[in-house]
């Protein structure tokens, strides 16, 4: 234990801690100071369909806005470290922790973009979300093909683009009636959380809800 405290201080005091958006030092090892904290806009849950009388909740941190944005935007300098602090954040500001889910899917990314960036943010937000709730996380859907950016694509293109993009990888994982969290790190349209929600409605789970760090509005 002394040896803990020993290296927490030490590195506190080599460097200390700073706001992961506006950079002014802070007292205590937080994400963000209190001033960014208070400009994340918080939004009400979405409900998205999934099926013609399916629908699931996806509930988000807040706003696509700064500072969530900003650190939504660090995957593409391979900032795993910001990536896990917003898994932080989302758990802190989201409604996710008082609600009842069984396991976790984190979105799949395809893997020539999982080697450029060297890990999958949805993966590493949902590593955090899976240790602070204690629930397992799945992989059994994958990215079976390389998709086109969805924010370079219309409304009414990005539904087409990840159409028959995932598949599961893993059939015989039981789901049957378990509660089941998808994570991804935006929504948007909601057309790729849609796409994997339906590849995992093939194993009839009980019910399938969604959370990201921040949604388009």
């Amino acid at each position: 234990m002394f040896k803990n405290f020993f290296e927490l201080f030490l590195s506190s005091f080599i460097s200390p801690p700073t706001c992961f958006f506006c950079r002014t030092p802070i007292v205590r090892v937080e994400t963000l100071c209190s001033d960014c904290l208070a400009r994340i806009r918080p939004v009400v849950s979405l409900s998205l369909p999934i099926g013609s009388s399916i629908k699931m909740s996806v509930f988000a941190a807040g706003a696509y806005a700064d500072p969530l944005k900003k650190m939504v935007l660090a995957k593409g300098w391979s900032d795993r470290t910001t990536t896990r602090h917003l898994g932080k954040l989302i758990w802190q500001l989201s409604a996710i922790k008082t609600i009842s889910f069984d396991c976790i899917v984190p979105v799949p990314l395809h893997w020539t973009r999982y080697a450029r960036r060297g890990f999958n943010q949805a993966e590493e937000i949902a590593s955090v979300i899976s240790l602070l709730s204690g629930k397992p996380i799945l992989s059994i859907v994958r990215r079976g093909r390389r998709t086109s950016f969805q924010s370079l694509l219309s409304i009414n293109e990005r539904s087409k683009n990840v159409r028959g993009a995932f598949q599961l990888c893993n059939t015989k994982s039981d789901l049957k009636e378990k509660r089941v969290l998808i994570i991804d790190d935006v929504l948007t349209s909601g057309a790729t959380m849609s796409a994997v929600a339906k590849e995992l409605q093939k194993l009839q789970p009980g019910k399938i809800i969604g959370l990201v760090a921040c949604r388009v509005t």
